[in-house]
């Protein structure tokens, strides 16, 4: 994996494999159709106490609601919280109640922030799911997923990740006429 060209390719095959995950998710699940062409760049990570900090409002300029799943080879480093990569998931506030009931998530309240949170992190936990899948398909090696951490605008002490990693990699997603869904995710470069 020291070749270039090879990292270029693996980051290729991320940005395509999250970019089909969401948007086969919001058309199958929710008939949601994109206002505006996703947008995906790289990012540097912000570290604070051996955590990437993650914020929902540098994503929106306004509140949102925030899930992560960690990505592990083993049970063991799964133990030893020793991660590979993690996706982390950014809603809209304003956006939020209107996008979960679309996708099919229901039980909740529009003011109900614990609730809602929840939904977050259910489908934080989808989409890894499904980006696992898709990323098999690839030839990347298979991985563990965490359950769920959640938090309105950020997650309390921060995320998980690949300490050797640098960056990572955003895509913003834009339905009714504005970003309202912006996916993060990191990962280690061995881990293909």
């Amino acid at each position: 994996m020291s070749d270039p060209k090879s990292k270029t390719s693996d980051q290729q095959v991320l940005a395509t494999a999250l970019m089909k995950c969401v948007e086969e998710t919001f058309t199958s699940k929710g008939n949601l159709a994109f206002s505006n062409t996703p947008e995906f760049k790289a990012r540097n990570i912000i570290e604070y106490d051996s955590k990437m900090q993650v914020s929902g409002l540098e994503k929106f300029n306004d509140p949102a609601y925030v899930a992560a799943v960690n990505f592990y080879l083993t049970e063991e480093l799964q133990k030893k919280r020793d991660t590979c990569g993690a996706i982390i998931a950014f809603v809209e506030e304003d956006s939020s109640s209107r996008l979960l009931k679309a996708l099919g998530y229901s039980g909740f309240k529009d003011e109900d922030e614990d609730l809602i949170m929840d939904k977050c992190g259910e489908f934080c936990s989808f989409l890894a799911e499904k980006f696992k899948e898709e990323l098999g398909k690839s030839g990347f090696k298979s991985f563990l997923l965490s359950a769920p951490v959640k938090g309105k605008n950020n997650v309390p002490g921060g995320i998980d990740f690949p300490y050797h990693q640098y960056t990572y990699h955003e895509a913003s997603f834009y339905v009714w006429k504005k970003k309202i869904f912006v996916v993060d995710v990191v990962m280690s470069p061995e881990f293909s």
